[in-house]
């Protein structure tokens, strides 16, 4: 995991390894991409706090980046570690075009 800091925050990116069809978890898998964010001073106790899984709402947008503080990161880090997924193909993650809608 790389984790870095950003004006009040602390950023660590994750990548997971999931099954591309969860009723065969041997089979192909994908890679999902994503980045935790706390609060700088929260980040010692981050890991104590609950996920926040923040879903942009649609396919092919990617999630926001926490550049600058938004109303809405700056009241969910009061309370939760946020985590930003990246959809499939959207940036950091499998493309999108290796699944198969058979």
């Amino acid at each position: 995991m790389t984790s870095f800091r950003h004006p009040g925050t602390v950023l660590t990116d994750h990548t997971f390894r999931v099954p591309l069809d969860y009723g065969r978890p041997d089979g192909e898998q994908i890679e999902v991409f994503a980045r935790e964010v706390v609060a700088t001073g929260q980040a010692a106790s981050g890991g104590d706090r609950p996920w926040l899984l923040f879903l942009q709402g649609g396919p092919g947008m990617r999630s926001p980046r926490p550049v600058g503080r938004d109303v809405w990161l700056d009241r969910a880090l009061q309370d939760y570690r946020v985590l930003l997924l990246d959809q499939r193909g959207t940036g950091r993650s499998t493309p999108a075009d290796r699944l198969s809608l058979a």
